[in-house]
């Protein structure tokens, strides 16, 4: 803080926004398709485990899909850019766009987690649906 000011503190957060938004539409938007695509009942609790497969595969998807921004925030806060676009490039070009991917196996291990959130969700809504309207009942 000292040697940038208060703005050092700000530095990659627009792309860290951009990075954000990418995740958490990829995170909900991949699962809530291929979960109403899946061949079997997503909504029974007995599928819990092929829920979480479905989730897991969704995680990390949405984490490799945007690591890339991840990636140019890290570099923003720890280097001087005068700009995200310039941090691109100079990854890009000075060490090839593989490099934007560094360090994603340690997301996918993460994944399970965000996986676990996702398909913990749906059986908890499922056994409270059962719990208050009886099993019969089917959600609309």
């Amino acid at each position: 803080v000292s040697t940038q000011s208060t703005w050092g503190l700000y530095k990659g957060f627009t792309t860290s926004v951009q990075g954000i938004i990418m995740y958490r539409g990829f995170y909900f938007g991949l699962y809530d398709v291929l979960k109403d695509l899946a061949p079997w009942d997503t909504k029974a609790a007995s599928n819990f485990l092929k829920n979480f497969g479905l989730a897991y595969g969704c995680t990390v998807a949405a984490g490799v899909i945007s690591y890339p921004w991840d990636t140019v925030r890290r570099r923003m806060m720890m280097e001087k850019f005068s700009s995200s676009r310039a941090c691109w490039g100079k990854i890009i070009r000075e060490e090839g766009a593989a490099k934007l991917f560094n360090g994603a196996g340690a997301n996918i291990l993460r994944g399970a987690a965000g996986a676990g959130v996702l398909s913990g969700m749906d059986l908890i809504k499922v056994v409270y649906l059962d719990y208050k309207f009886g099993p019969e009942a089917k959600e609309a």
